[in-house]
């Protein structure tokens, strides 16, 4: 079965939209997600991206640390879930809108700002 898109105008505070990729229905954890978002309007809290029956994605922000925290949750069958920390890059703090992708691959998160890639805190 081919995979889907779905478009989310406006999920959260501070998200103009976000679009769900998953590249095939029987493998809801392998697929990426395109959001812009307005950094100066993120409340750092948990920002919900993206929500269907099957996955949902949100996104925690601390400002003082310049960290995120990408949180990739599968609702279905068995709720079970996947975080990540980001070292966030200096064009989130000052750029009045980026594009946040977030790729993942058998729920592991890779996660790009306008396209440089983040690095992981572990």
């Amino acid at each position: 079965m081919p995979g889907h898109t779905l478009h989310v105008d406006k999920p959260d505070v501070g998200v103009i939209s976000s679009d769900l990729f998953i590249y095939d229905y029987t493998q809801p954890g392998t697929g990426g997600l395109v959001t812009i978002v307005i950094p100066q309007k993120l409340d750092e809290r948990e920002v919900n991206f993206v929500k269907t029956e099957s996955i949902q994605v949100e996104f925690i922000l601390s400002r003082q640390a310049n960290t995120a925290e990408v949180i990739l949750t599968r609702l279905q069958p068995t709720p079970t879930a996947d975080r990540k920390e980001f070292q966030l890059v200096p064009e989130f703090q000052k750029n009045e809108k980026v594009s946040l992708t977030i790729l993942f691959s058998e729920w592991k998160i890779i996660a790009l700002i306008d396209g440089e890639p983040l690095m992981t805190l572990d």
